[in-house]
């Protein structure tokens, strides 16, 4: 079955319109493109814009149903199911020859009277039963460069003006062996500067500022160390370490304290750490 409007060699070839009639009282009618089953192969379906060879080639839009009086009508994009894989999903951004690629955005939808929708990337749980069978995994990642700079990462949680601003969690699952690591890197240099890393606790107009803690995890044997080292230099020098208590520009400056904890062991040998201040050799 092959549809299609006339070529044009000087003018605009024709327009090609489907559509369901309007009802003013009941349900519009439903419209189905739906590629036929095979006993090989099952049908492919492909839906592609015009190419243009001095302008700018069609757009392609798939927009679901706004709706006057209760929810706006939902879109899925789903690949298939299978006995081996399933089909994937790729939504890829179109490339640039000079200029820059497509951009790619995926935002939740807005509300003037409530909350703004959510927005959730997953990869979906594992439900097979065999050894082996695992989550799969998620990269979130920019693009690389060779001759200027890579892509920025951000990944920020939203202003607000008359409430509180989200929280932001990066959390690492349990496991039955293992739990997961968890590895904040900054990057390293070939030629300058390597990246810094800073890890920074909010200020506060009115209150208190906000507090960091960095703690190891609790055991059933020994507690998780904390490990706070400078860098080492090849030529001029090593790294500083610097732990400095808070200015105050009306009161007192705030206390600082180095002190291992005491022996809560009933046991026999429960004694408080050691404390050992010294210089290198």
């Amino acid at each position: 079955l092959n549809l299609s409007s006339g070529s044009a060699s000087t003018a605009n070839s024709g327009d090609v319109s489907i559509a369901t009639g309007l009802s003013t009282s009941a349900s519009a009618g439903d419209m189905a493109l739906t590629v036929g089953s095979g006993d090989l192969l099952g049908g492919s379906l492909s839906l592609e814009a015009g190419a243009s060879g001095s302008a700018n080639a069609g757009d392609a839009s798939f927009v679901a149903g706004d709706s006057q009086s209760t929810d706006g009508g939902s879109m899925t994009i789903e690949g298939g199911d299978g006995p081996n894989n399933g089909g994937s999903v790729q939504i890829s951004a179109g490339s640039g020859a000079s200029t820059g690629g497509g951009l790619i955005s995926i935002t939740s939808g807005i509300s003037n009277d409530s909350s703004s929708g959510a927005a959730s990337l997953k990869t979906a749980d594992a439900a097979g039963s065999s050894a082996g069978s695992s989550s799969g995994n998620l990269n979130l990642s920019s693009g690389s460069a060779s001759t200027a700079n890579s892509g920025d990462v951000s990944i920020a949680t939203g202003l607000s003006t008359s409430a509180s601003a989200g929280d932001m969690a990066l959390t690492v699952g349990s496991g039955d062996l293992l739990g997961g690591s968890l590895s904040l890197e900054a990057g390293a240099s070939g030629s300058a500067n390597a990246g810094d890393a800073s890890f920074v606790a909010g200020d506060s107009q009115s209150t208190d500022g906000g507090s960091m803690t960095i703690e190891g995890g609790d055991g059933p044997n020994n507690g998780g160390s904390v490990q706070i080292s400078a860098g080492s230099g090849a030529s001029t020098g090593g790294g500083l370490i610097s732990i400095t208590s808070g200015i105050s520009n009306d009161s007192s400056s705030g206390a600082a304290s180095l002190k291992t904890a005491d022996a809560a062991g009933s046991s026999a040998g429960s004694s408080s750490g050691n404390l050992n201040l010294s210089s290198g050799s």
